[in-house]
């Protein structure tokens, strides 16, 4: 077998092995976190656009007035997403009713 088939497979092993930490871990906190969530209607600031960032925003903004910050200046979006971002000054000024603070 060649080294990468073998790394392939080792990759998939750890990453079945994280998912299963997660089913295991999965509680109460999660529903109470996605009701509120889909309760939400109003201004929601989500703060970090990496992937779980773009998921949340991809899930909340049919229902939600959403804007976006991240402090990273060479991220690449959408120009669809990025009429949504807000620079810090403007994050400042801003009244929201939900922030979202997403992990990364």
């Amino acid at each position: 077998m060649s080294s990468l088939l073998e790394r392939a497979r080792e990759t998939l092993k750890i990453e079945i092995a994280g998912i299963q930490c997660l089913i295991d871990r999965l509680g109460s906190e999660f529903e109470e976190t996605v009701n509120l969530l889909y309760r939400c209607n109003g201004k929601v600031i989500l703060v970090g656009l990496g992937k779980s960032g773009l998921s949340s925003f991809n899930f909340l903004r049919n229902k939600n007035d959403v804007y976006l910050f991240d402090d990273n200046p060479n991220l690449k979006i959408n120009k669809s997403i990025k009429k949504k971002t807000l620079n810090f000054e403007k994050l400042l000024k801003t009244k929201f009713d939900l922030i979202i603070l997403s992990p990364g």
